[in-house]
């Protein structure tokens, strides 16, 4: 949903109030996107990284990963980021239930709001109109609330 979310605002910020600028609004899956909105270093990571997991999730792979952890490969940096739900041990609970963790969904917010203002910014102009689409992530991050009124 929140990659569903960055392409809808992608959509809405290139067509509002006219034809987009570029042509039709980049895919948020492509080399376009990324060089548009000037996606780079560790946000392009955790972009390709949220992607792959986006993908798990919608088509996961009906087979074992082949690693003792049931962790895919290329995958290893979200794991590394400890952002999983884990034994921490060598053997591992399946990919599904180890992307089941508030500490990933977390960090998947952040990575997309990171995005949104990457978007939002890249034309001043535009920008004052959508800055309240990434000012919602403040009150979406539920920070400081005790964790028995969250789940």
């Amino acid at each position: 949903m929140l990659l569903a979310a960055l392409q809808a605002l992608v959509v809405e910020y290139e067509c509002f109030m006219g034809p987009p600028r570029t042509g039709a609004p980049a895919d948020i899956n492509t080399a376009q996107f990324v060089q548009q909105y000037g996606i780079s270093g560790q946000l392009l990571e955790d972009l390709n990284d949220l992607i792959e997991l986006r993908n798990e999730i919608i088509h996961p792979a009906h087979v074992p990963t082949g690693t003792p952890d049931n962790w895919p490969v290329y995958l290893t940096r979200v794991k590394t980021l400890g952002l999983l739900k884990t034994t921490g041990g060598s053997a591992d609970y399946a990919l599904l239930e180890q992307i089941a963790s508030h500490r990933l969904f977390e960090w998947g917010i952040g990575v997309v709001q990171s995005l949104y203002r990457s978007v939002i910014m890249s034309d001043p102009r535009r920008a004052p109109m959508f800055i309240g689409f990434y000012d919602t992530f403040d009150s979406i991050w539920f920070k400081g609330l005790p964790a028995d009124l969250l789940w």
